[in-house]
């Protein structure tokens, strides 16, 4: 099923009160007992929308063109785009749990794999390989999408996202009009809801998603599952309460823990810091440079970069985004 129409009215509380859209409604929901907004108080998710929905289907779009060489993509792209792939992985900083496998291994990738190439791998892996049509309307997406998690752009930008993506879908249905799924249609909501409550990592699934990995490392066998979950979770909350029992919050708060100081390797919070690349890059303030070195009481020495130049100028100049080459 695709949706073609943009234009549509969109639902608000009083129509889904109403079942003004029969056709929509199968019972009346328990929520609607609750003083709340029916449509705004409920976001999308944009790991399942955007990171599962849109771009590993786009991904499976390209590949399946590849094949049938169609829109200027060949088997030589996809081969490009792999061995590109494969260059970045000594490119990317600790603080990702994966690296991008092969398009071969597409429709095994983990969601943190089609983040990591719609946040950061994407614009520099596809450059100069996908026809511009393509990759015009890519950037459309990653730049909305990266916007819309920024802390601060997406109060700033909010509006301008929200043209943005409905561009893009207008273009994704041009490009590929048997393929405007629900997922596609549905990134013309995505910025209301970021105006609604805020930029998406503060209400995406990704640390429930995490958090499940340690709840089944809890889990020895198939007998009693929630018990087990219950049990484990009572003993960590004791023994964590009884290590910082008597502790300031100065010693709570470790502003930075070596990790292996022969490479110069240190950790502040979640981030991983070095002198070594990939972990030198960091930007202080907005200013993109490299740590030189690491001072007495573990303070890092900071580089600025000199020459810094835009990666791309539309749908925005990457240098109002932080975004350098």
């Amino acid at each position: 099923m695709v949706f073609k129409d943009v234009n549509s009215c969109r639902r608000t509380d009083n129509s889904f009160r109403s079942k003004e859209d029969a056709n929509y409604h199968r019972d009346t929901s328990v929520f609607e007992g609750l003083p709340i907004d029916m449509v705004s108080i409920f976001p999308l998710d944009y790991m399942h929308l955007v990171c599962l929905g849109v771009v590993r289907r786009q991904l499976g779009i390209w590949l399946r063109l590849a094949k049938q060489r169609q829109l200027g993509l060949g088997n030589e792209t996809i081969a490009c785009i792999n061995e590109r792939l494969q260059a970045a992985e000594s490119c990317i900083p600790k603080d990702f749990q994966r690296r991008c496998r092969s398009l071969e291994f597409l429709q095994f990738w983990k969601v943190t794999e089609c983040r990591l190439f719609r946040m950061y791998l994407g614009p520099v892996v596809l450059h100069d390989l996908l026809p511009s049509p393509l990759y015009a309307n890519f950037l459309r997406l990653f730049t909305s999408v990266y916007i819309l998690c920024h802390p601060r752009y997406h109060l700033k930008l909010c509006d301008t996202v929200k043209q943005q993506l409905r561009q893009y879908v207008l273009c994704f249905d041009s490009l590929y009009p048997d393929e405007l799924v629900y997922n596609v249609h549905a990134l013309q909501h995505l910025a209301e809801d970021v105006s609604e409550h805020g930029c998406l990592d503060t209400f995406s699934v990704f640390p429930y998603e995490s958090h499940l990995c340690q709840i089944k490392g809890r889990v020895r066998s198939g007998f009693r599952v929630a018990k087990q979950v219950a049990s484990r979770e009572v003993e960590r909350c004791v023994f964590a309460s009884s290590t910082n029992a008597g502790k300031s919050p100065a010693e709570l708060t470790t502003p930075c823990v070596t990790v292996d100081l022969a490479k110069q390797l240190f950790r502040v919070g979640k981030t991983y810091h070095s002198t070594v690349s990939p972990d030198r890059f960091v930007v202080v303030n907005g200013v993109p440079g490299i740590i030189c070195g690491v001072g007495e009481g573990n303070v890092f020495k900071f580089r600025p970069c000199l020459d810094k130049q835009p990666f791309f100028n539309k749908p925005f100049e990457s240098t109002k985004l932080d975004i350098y080459k």
